[in-house]
């Protein structure tokens, strides 16, 4: 995983190529390859196949292991049945969203076919629900009496737990796979430290 992207932006940018040799085991390529291969045959089984719209499919939202936490997510891109591009998990800055980030990386996509891009809204950004004791019920109080005082607090720690989440989420439903194919951590603005956070 790259913390950040850095060069140039030429038409011939070769740099989304998969490095060969880097010690991945066969079992996680083929775990890899299947859930390539089973995501490709259902974009492919929807009626007219593939959006136009960089081949990304619609939004959808992660539920939390916390109970109340959502998240909105997107996948951009096509996949493939062979690994040949590296993917990206875009961590965008505080006064962006998903819906302006996916406007900057859909050119990414469109360029380089089989790069998938995930991007999503943090807690607290919009089409969001996190822990807040304001909104807990009488219930909540009643199984645990010090909850009012139970505010967690939106930080790095806890968005990039949250991160965690959703990558170990779409790794495991085969949407985006993230255990046996190379990607890279962007972080943009306030995005850096819950990215580098992420890493650590």
């Amino acid at each position: 995983m790259s913390g950040y992207i850095m060069g140039g932006g030429s038409d011939s940018d070769d740099s989304l190529e998969v490095t060969r040799g880097q010690g991945h085991n066969s079992k996680n390529k083929n775990r890899a390859k299947v859930a390539a291969q089973r995501r490709r045959m259902e974009e492919l089984s929807k009626e007219g196949g593939a959006s136009v719209g960089g081949g990304g499919l619609e939004k959808k939202t992660l539920l939390c292991m916390d109970g109340v936490t959502r998240m909105p997510y997107e996948i951009i891109g096509q996949s493939e049945m062979e690994i040949t591009k590296v993917n990206f998990v875009v961590v965008h800055d505080i006064f962006d969203s998903m819906d302006m980030t996916k406007m900057l990386f859909l050119k990414v996509t469109k360029q380089h076919p089989g790069c998938q891009i995930l991007l999503f809204n943090y807690p607290g950004q919009a089409d969001t629900t996190y822990p807040n004791a304001s909104i807990m019920t009488n219930a909540d109080l009643l199984v645990n009496p010090s909850a009012e005082n139970m505010d967690p607090a939106l930080n790095n720690d806890f968005l990039a737990d949250r991160l965690h989440e959703l990558v170990s989420h779409v790794d495991a439903t085969g949407e985006f796979v993230a255990s046996a194919q190379p990607f890279h951590l962007i972080g943009i603005g306030n995005g850096m430290p819950i990215a580098l956070r992420r890493v650590q």
